[in-house]
């Protein structure tokens, strides 16, 4: 019998089945005994093999990576580290030290750090940086736990979705921020250039073109003008620009621009077209576009330092699904601003890649805050303004770019579903000497200098402050009010509310709001209405004047279908503030 048990514990030890046993009821107690103690260590065994198996099959379909580690060497690996570190098989893994599998300034952290904290503490967690087996860095959280002396269990679990993600809400949020500010200081700067615009245009009309002071005036009004071309680039990084929005071609858009922006490149820069001539039109702001191609072939351009440089500019068509694939691509820097892209949504791409220098990613992920440049001169708003015209436009940019390798900007446009026809009804100018207009502007510099500017054309002004004094005057006077001039944003009540009981007391009041921002910002409903029209600030008196005199030749504003008399008389508001 003890042979028998002999035999049998060699087998199992072999890994056999277990053989017979001698049968205890023909043997001696001690036998008996010997043999029962066998029996219940077998059974042990196979459940704590039973065990193993089910643990084993649980960390090889777990999808974060794990391993054991004794004396500095993997001896176990699940398959999920192994293809987290870019190795085709966990067999690959097993035996390596595991310094193979962390990034080599992470080496010394882990040496020096995070094992002792084990040793002490018998656990650690953090982030560290990985190592692919191209070479890749990538951060993974990791978990150690210590089983005995030199033996850890490991547990690592891929950060680079979330990193992705968080770096994506990042952007999101500085791009909402800095839109906010930049709408906000172009609405503050709009309303300043409104007033020396208009101030400075005034003072030109009393001067002749012999005075010494004509030619620093104009010269004022021209700088002003150009100050005002900033903030609209300002408006629309912050997705707020004004934009007349019509179907066209991007190809021919691109072909009637060509010998425009050949002039523009230096002779050693050589420029290529590949459009597609299948594709369809798009809806879009065509100067605007214009100006964008303009801006990234520039850019491209002065990218190019070789003594033989490429600018090429393509177009294709690609569906919505290709969009979000495109944009995931490492490298790059991506902007897609339609968060519900249909499947079925056709997309038109214009890109424009070059053999320029390239930029780093750290250089990616700033070229489009508002002021930033790589360059000595310029404003740093052209990549700022691009970026707001794919937000206005719902479409998407992307960047790719490597050091030494050039770059590729990819604008995504949403292609026109169906084209509209633009009214073509051409109203004759009206005389608006002796009519009334009343305007509701919270900014005295520039209320005054409308004022002045429109009583210079016998025109009968009545003004206001904020809105609820408009309201107040246009409740008494609105027989010969023509047209009211109302700020969109004032205290005390908004030029929103105002036109809604101006309306109140007539339906057909003529009203043009102004602001700072833009049209977008206008309640729709409001804009839709024939007798409601929006003036950009800011403006010059010219451009008021022609306003006043298309709006005031439509049809009559007043209920009663006549003008009553309108007195050449300046009105005091209610809280006695002369105006």
């Amino acid at each position: 019998p003890v042979r028998k048990l002999a035999d049998a514990a060699l087998a199992l030890g072999q890994g056999a089945p277990l053989p017979a046993l001698p049968n205890m009821e023909s043997q001696s107690v001690e036998i008996s005994s010997l043999i029962s103690s066998f029996t219940q260590m077998h059974r042990a065994v196979v459940d704590r093999e039973n065990s193993l198996r089910q643990h084993l099959s649980a960390m090889e379909a777990a999808i974060d990576g794990m391993a054991i580690v004794q004396d500095g060497n993997f001896t176990y690996v699940n398959q999920a580290l192994a293809q987290m570190h870019g190795y085709v098989a966990a067999e690959k893994v097993i035996g390596m030290p595991w310094r193979q599998l962390s990034a080599p300034k992470e080496v010394q952290r882990i040496t020096t750090e995070i094992l002792p904290h084990v040793q002490e503490q018998g656990m650690w967690r953090g982030e560290i940086l990985g190592l692919r087996q191209d070479g890749s860095q990538f951060y993974e959280e990791m978990f150690v736990s210590q089983i005995s002396g030199q033996e850890w269990v490991c547990v690592f679990r891929d950060l680079t979705e979330r990193k992705q993600s968080d770096e994506a809400l990042r952007q999101a949020q500085k791009m909402k921020s800095l839109g906010v500010l930049a709408g906000g200081i172009a609405h503050d700067f709009n309303n300043l250039l409104a007033a020396i615009m208009g101030h400075g245009s005034l003072a030109l009309g009393k001067l002749t073109a012999e005075s010494p002071a004509f030619s620093h005036v104009d010269k004022t009004i021209k700088a002003a003008e150009r100050a005002a071309d900033l903030t609209r680039q300002l408006l629309a990084y912050a997705g707020k620009g004004q934009f007349r929005i019509e179907v066209f071609n991007i190809n021919e858009l691109i072909l009637e621009n060509s010998g425009l922006l050949e002039t523009v490149l230096p002779p050693h820069v050589h420029l290529a077209f590949d459009l597609d001539p299948t594709l369809s039109t798009i809806r879009a702001d065509k100067g605007q576009v214009q100006q964008v191609v303009m801006n990234l072939v520039i850019n491209a351009a002065e990218s190019i330092v070789a003594e033989m440089g490429h600018v090429h500019i393509a177009t294709r068509a690609i569906s919505s699904h290709n969009l979000l694939a495109e944009a995931s691509e490492t490298s790059c820097v991506s902007y897609i601003f339609n968060d519900d892209l249909p499947l079925s949504q056709p997309y038109i791409c214009l890109e424009v890649r070059d053999n320029g220098s390239g930029m780093g990613m750290e250089t990616l992920k700033q070229i489009f805050d508002p002021f930033f440049s790589t360059k000595d001169f310029g404003s740093g708003l052209g990549l700022s303004a691009t970026l707001g015209i794919a937000k206005a436009l719902q479409g998407g940019i992307q960047v790719i770019s490597e050091l030494g390798k050039g770059s590729s900007f990819r604008l995504f446009f949403p292609a026109a579903v169906q084209e509209s026809k633009e009214s073509n009804m051409d109203i004759q100018p009206a005389t608006i000497q002796g009519t009334t207009v009343l305007i509701a502007e919270d900014e005295d510099y520039i209320r005054e200098m409308v004022c002045d500017a429109l009583a210079a054309q016998g025109i009968n002004v009545l003004a206001a402050a904020n809105g609820q004094e408009a309201v107040q005057i246009f409740r008494m006077h609105h027989h010969s009010i023509s047209v009211t001039l109302l700020d969109m944003r004032m205290p005390v009540m908004s030029g929103n509310e105002a036109i809604r009981l101006i309306k109140q007391i007539d339906a057909e009041a003529k009203v043009i709001l102004m602001s700072g921002y833009t049209e977008n910002e206008a309640p729709s409903q409001l804009l839709n209405q024939p007798t409601v029209q929006f003036l950009q600030k800011p403006y010059t008196i010219d451009q008021l004047l022609q306003r006043l005199q298309r709006f005031d030749a439509s049809e009559p504003s007043h209920g009663n279908g006549h003008a009553a008399p309108r007195p050449r008389t300046k009105v005091k508001a209610s809280n006695g503030v002369a105006e």
